[in-house]
């Protein structure tokens, strides 16, 4: 019964983690639309950092109390990220849609 629920997990996160590298090539598509200029391998590279920087909050999620205010301030900065990251797509795929519909 454990390894069907870990199986499920399994699946979901590879579903989730396809569309957010999914939404990263729409976020360099849409600002060279913007900006007239290409900015994939800073995009990319940005992304890969954020997600090391994750990766070393989750794992130090056990500190003492000093270091616990940095890591807050950390993930408020990169969740600040993700939101812009977040409405440039989505003000991207409404642009679209408008585009196509109308």
């Amino acid at each position: 019964m454990i390894y069907g629920g870990l199986v499920l997990q399994g699946i979901g996160h590879a579903a989730l983690y396809s569309c957010l590298f999914a939404i990263v090539g729409d976020v360099v598509d849409y600002s060279e639309w913007k900006d007239g200029i290409r900015e994939e391998g800073l995009t990319y590279s940005v992304t890969s950092f954020g997600q090391k920087i994750g990766t070393g909050l989750g794992t130090a999620k056990d500190l003492d109390g000093s270091l616990r205010q940095e890591i807050i301030m950390e993930r408020r900065l990169f969740s600040r990220t993700v939101r812009s990251l977040q409405l440039r797509v989505c003000s991207y795929i409404c642009h679209w849609l408008s585009q196509s519909l109308f």
